[in-house]
């Protein structure tokens, strides 16, 4: 019903921040070291010089990178995810194999985005600064945010209606 919809909502919401705490408490190595090996295949994809070890990246030429709880994509993820369930119960939809595909897929861009952006930061001091607390950061946070709205919105309307997503149909 939707009176159950909203309130696993409600407790997805509230349990958010807590669970999120938990989570980088208990698994911050392994999350901070996969960001750090995505950011350094951005860094490669980049042509740029660097060496890594544990959460540090260091290049040649660059800012020394230290990966931090704050900028793991793990918070990311959880806020990407709630957006995704709350405009699935906004929209009265009900997930389907079309919106798990979706938030794959706005998951994965999300993991993206931000070792983009790590890596950016990593360039040098302007860079760092840039990224971590100016416009730059402004600019990767809205585009996952209005990324995260637009493909939920697509996934709902191609799960609701009977059409078939063209990549995604048998003929």
């Amino acid at each position: 019903s939707d009176v159950y919809k909203r309130q696993i909502l409600i407790l997805c919401a509230s349990l958010r921040e807590p669970l999120t705490a938990l989570f980088l408490k208990v698994f911050s190595e392994n999350i901070l070291n996969a960001d750090t090996l995505l950011t350094s295949v951005v860094l490669t994809i980049m042509g740029h010089e660097h060496y890594f070890n544990a959460n540090i990246i260091m290049l040649e030429t660059g800012q020394p990178l230290l990966i931090l709880t704050g900028c793991s994509v793990f918070t990311n993820l959880s806020y990407s995810s709630l957006l995704w369930l709350a405009l699935h119960v906004s929209q009265n939809r009900k997930v389907t194999k079309i919106s798990w595909l979706f938030l794959f897929l706005i998951l994965s861009l999300t993991v993206l985005s931000n070792a983009v952006r790590l890596a950016f930061m990593s360039l040098s001091k302007s860079s760092y600064l840039y990224y971590h607390d100016g416009l730059g950061a402004d600019i990767f946070e809205w585009g996952i945010f209005i990324v995260t709205i637009t493909l939920t919105l697509i996934g709902c309307y191609y799960a609701s209606s009977k059409q078939n997503i063209p990549l995604l149909s048998n003929s």
